[in-house]
């Protein structure tokens, strides 16, 4: 036997280089319905002014909105934004759809005045209080 000294002994700070790669740390928490408030909001928002077809889009992110800060704590901010814009877009949507309404029914007043003159007075141009009506 000869006198070899045993290996050291590992140093336990030290790396292992055989490990398995440390895995990722755990995520946060899912912001899914979060994120989809947002997004619906801003279509809402936008879409609000277009005749107010962006009516649906504010209500669905309003309804997210909610659902996102009971169920998503770490979503709040998001949810909290896409909760504004689909309010303000449910509001805009409506004073828009309102004077959507307004304006067609005033057409259509004017329209209904318009064919009265001319089954009054026949084809032709006609100068009536400083107005010219064209009827056909």
């Amino acid at each position: 036997m000869t006198d070899t000294p045993p290996p050291p002994a590992p140093d336990p700070a030290a790396p292992n280089p055989y490990a398995a790669p440390a895995s990722p740390a755990p995520a946060a928490g899912s912001k899914g319905l979060s994120i989809t408030s947002l997004i619906l909001g801003i279509l809402g928002f936008i879409g609000a002014w277009i005749f107010g077809s962006g009516l649906l889009f504010s209500i669905a992110a309003v309804i997210t909105g909610h659902i996102g800060l009971k169920k998503e704590p770490s979503g709040r901010p998001l949810s909290i934004t896409g909760l504004v814009l689909g309010y303000i877009g449910i509001a805009i949507a409506v004073i828009v759809l309102i004077f959507v309404i307004i304006g067609f029914a005033l057409a259509g007043s004017v329209f209904s005045s318009l064919m009265e003159i001319c089954n009054q007075y026949g084809p032709g141009e006609h100068v009536i209080d400083g107005v010219t009506y064209t009827c056909s």
